[in-house]
Formats: C-alpha cells, structure tokens, sequence
C-alpha cells in the first residue's frame, strides 16, 4: 500500500521519500568509510608487514567529507 493509496498529500509523500533518501545514503556513507578502513587498519596492525597506511591522507578525507 502506498502513501498515496491512503490518501496522502504530496508535500507528505516528497517528505517522506527525501527522508528516506538521507537515511539510505548516510548510512551506506559511513559503513563504507568504515569497512574501506578496515582493509588498511589491519594490514597496519599485522607486524609482519612493512605497510604503513597514510595516515594524513586518510585523516583529510574523513574531514573533506561531508
């Protein structure tokens, strides 16, 4: 059933769907830094490994983001 359907007014339904747009995208925004993190991180903390992630780029990025 849709909004429509039940007898909803436009400006509640482009409500609603802008909402759902936000949620969808800022939580697909912050799991994909932090599981783009993840690969690096662990690389970094394995000792046997010489790879030292960037940590200056890495830090620019998260604040260049919105």
């Amino acid at each position: 059933m849709t909004l429509s359907a039940v007898g909803a007014h436009p400006g509640l339904r482009r409500n609603v769907a802008f909402w759902q747009a936000v949620l969808l995208t800022g939580t697909r925004a912050v799991l994909g830094r932090l599981f783009g993190l993840m690969g690096p991180t662990m690389l970094g903390l394995v000792g046997l490994l010489t790879f030292a992630p960037p940590w200056p780029q890495v830090a620019c990025s998260f604040s260049c983001y919105p």
